[in-house]
């Protein structure tokens, strides 16, 4: 016979409360602080001044990571990045 210790019963019930009364306690660790208001101001202002700059160049301008950017314009300001493509058009003066 398997015996289980107190401490592990006692946690994997109140595991099991939480997950099924939908109970929620603070979890402990760094809460992230990218996504914050001075952050999505930052982003957004860089984004108003210069639409065509990449996620890159507003990365290094505003001081926060590419990806950080990234889910900023994607979560917050509802933007999809994407690359700027230059296409020229074909003619028959570029057969030439």
């Amino acid at each position: 016979m398997h015996k289980v210790s107190q401490q592990s019963a006692f946690l994997t019930i109140s595991w099991r409360r939480e997950v099924y009364t939908g109970e929620i306690k603070c979890r402990s660790g760094q809460p992230r602080s990218v996504r914050i208001e001075n952050h999505i101001a930052a982003v957004r202002e860089c984004l108003e001044h210069s639409p065509r700059k990449s996620t890159r160049c507003s990365s290094q301008e505003t001081g926060l990571s590419r990806s950080s950017v990234m889910r900023i314009m994607y979560q917050d300001l509802h933007l999809l990045p994407h690359k700027i493509l230059v296409l020229q058009l074909y003619t028959d003066v570029n057969e030439a």
